[in-house]
């Protein structure tokens, strides 16, 4: 397997994908979006998470992903979601813009009750797969940036913002 694959000399690199309850589509606003890559950001600067690839669609997160040996990648996802939740939470109750507050709020309320919790914003746990040849990452990485083009929001993956494709990097990516 390729050195720009693997996360650190004995870790993987992992394919994960983290979901919204219900499929909500949360992060077709911008704030939205803005909130889980901070909290990405602040987990690459600070909790030695690397990221290969990444797309935010809608209602989802795909990240290829690897931590050092000794973490485990779905302590350090696991962290990004709960704090999300949080920072979610608190702009769509404060945004005087979001149209959708009630909505929002009822479902996540809703999820949350089924989960014996006050709000839910992400499905439990998460998909990882371990990414082990150079052909499974490349093909998982390909897969992650035609998804916005096979969703039809654009006919060019380099031309969906929300992606490690687009040519204005909103994330730092590790050296491939």
């Amino acid at each position: 397997m390729p050195e720009y694959y693997k996360s650190w000399p004995d870790g993987w690199a992992y394919f994960a994908t983290l979901t919204l309850v219900g499929w909500i589509d949360l992060f077709t606003r911008r704030a939205c979006a803005d909130v889980v890559l901070d909290s990405l950001r602040y987990s690459i600067a600070n909790k030695e998470l690397s990221v290969w690839a990444w797309v935010l669609m809608p209602s989802l997160l795909h990240i290829i992903a690897g931590v050092p040996p000794g973490q485990r990648l779905g302590d350090v996802l696991g962290d990004v979601k709960s704090f999300t939740t949080r920072k979610l939470l608190a702009h769509i109750a404060q945004d005087p813009q979001e149209s959708r507050r009630e909505w929002l709020q009822h479902l996540f309320q809703y999820f949350g009750r089924a989960a014996g919790q006050a709000h839910q914003v992400w499905q439990p746990g998460g998909h990882y797969i371990a990414l082990d040849s150079a052909e499974l990452a490349e093909r998982a990485r390909r897969y992650i940036h035609e998804n916005p083009v096979k969703a039809g929001y654009v006919y060019d993956a380099g031309h969906y913002a929300l992606s490690s494709a687009a040519p204005e990097l909103l994330l730092p990516l590790a050296d491939w």
